[in-house]
């Protein structure tokens, strides 16, 4: 199984998308990353591991072969939502702003929100 699978739960795969290229004024496969996220299953239980394993095969590609698969999925800006504390403020210059109360944490966070991972 593979590393990252089994230590994050999210199997990332790269595959192309057939869209219309304005300046091309054709149909292009344009690269994009899809991510199957399996944070939800249990991987000791074998019926979660078949249903894995089929949805992995679907997109197993021989000799350089061009498949079109159809799929409904859900699109997001690319990652979780996550809290921004004082760890996660970069650089020595903004935590010592915040130690001297120059600046506030706020000050710091992103428009938005926090998007990425905890490490």
């Amino acid at each position: 199984m593979n590393r990252h699978l089994k230590k994050k739960k999210v199997l990332c795969l790269m595959h192309m998308v057939l869209s219309y290229d304005n300046q091309a004024k054709k149909d292009r496969f344009f690269p994009q990353q899809l991510v199957i996220n399996a944070q939800k299953l249990d991987f000791e239980n074998d019926l979660h591991m078949k249903r894995l394993n089929l949805l992995k095969n679907f997109f197993k590609v021989e000799n350089d072969e061009v498949y079109h698969l159809q799929w409904v999925v859900n699109i997001f800006r690319g990652a979780d939502e996550i809290e921004v504390d004082r760890r996660g403020t970069h650089g020595k210059s903004k935590r010592k702003s915040i130690a001297l109360g120059l600046n506030t944490l706020d000050d710091f966070k992103p428009k938005g929100g926090a998007i990425g991972r905890k490490s």
